[in-house]
């Protein structure tokens, strides 16, 4: 063999280990992605919970226009949040577990 051939061979080794290397790359950079997904819906529930933790019982003397709203700004800011979760499961292609369900579910308004 001379010498340009082994050159040939060399480049042709070094492109198939740049391959495989690129390959291994893309994929712990996809599973990253997925992982800061999950954690992005983990904490979009977290907010949930606490919004729907500052619906406290009505007291029958409290001043009625307060808890309106209360209940409104509650209202709105889950709302927001399941839109954003929405999107967030669609785009990720994200699988909740069943206790992210369960929330999510009890969240929805009935009819949808």
């Amino acid at each position: 063999m001379s010498g340009s051939s082994w050159f040939a061979l060399a480049g042709v080794v070094l492109s198939c280990l740049a391959f495989g290397v690129s390959f291994v790359a893309y994929r712990l950079q996809a599973r990253t992605a997925k992982s800061d997904h999950e954690k992005e819906l983990a904490d979009q529930i977290d907010a949930i919970q606490s919004q729907m933790a500052k619906l406290g019982p009505a007291s029958p003397s409290g001043n009625p226009m307060a808890t309106i709203a209360n209940i409104s700004s509650v209202n709105a800011a889950l709302q927001a949040l399941l839109l954003r979760i929405a999107t967030l499961i669609t785009s990720a292609d994200l699988h909740p577990d069943w206790y992210q369900n369960l929330v999510l579910v009890r969240q929805q308004p009935f009819g949808l």
